[in-house]
């Protein structure tokens, strides 16, 4: 599957996870973001808020690189908890998970990984619309996919990788 394919697909997922919530919940709360992280790269996304849960998507690269192209596409849904803070009424502890995409693509070769994302975060809050999310946690290989299939001398197949990343956020 190409990336428009996937494009495609995300887009058709996001609308879905985020028409459903909006049955059961008032006008949900936006945030956007810029962030880091492995396997999420240099990315962009965005959240939508309804009272302790959010549903968000991101999309990222690493524009370092020279001869290889790196993609990143990630859905997933945050549970927050904890005591309240200053500035907002979102609890600063969450749980989050999702389905995470990775391509690697060199010249010679291209990698394709489905994760499952399993991270536990918090939110720093600078202002009432800015912040900081931090989180940690592990990567579960879903799929992995070589091309062409065939062994290398370095093959980074692994089921559980770890997961980091950090954000600043915007709250609209």
């Amino acid at each position: 599957m190409n990336k428009g394919k996937y494009l495609i697909v995300f887009s058709l997922i996001t609308v879905i996870l985020l028409s459903v919530p909006k049955i059961c919940y008032p006008q949900p709360k936006v945030n956007i973001s810029a962030g880091i992280g492995v396997f999420d790269m240099v990315n962009a996304g965005f959240k939508l808020q309804w009272q302790q849960i959010q549903v968000g998507t991101n999309i990222g690269t690493w524009p370092f690189l020279k001869d290889e192209k790196v993609f990143s596409l990630g859905g997933d849904l945050y549970f927050h908890f904890g005591d309240t803070v200053k500035y907002t009424s979102t609890k600063p502890w969450y749980l989050k998970t999702g389905i995470s995409y990775f391509s690697d693509a060199m010249p010679d070769f291209k990698d394709k990984f489905t994760f499952l994302d399993l991270r536990f975060g918090r939110d720093l809050n600078i202002s009432p619309k800015i912040g900081i999310d931090v989180e940690l946690g592990a990567l579960i290989q879903l799929r992995h996919k070589m091309i062409p299939d065939e062994d290398r001398i370095f093959d980074f197949n692994l089921p559980i990788w770890p997961a980091i990343g950090a954000c600043v956020f915007f709250r609209l």
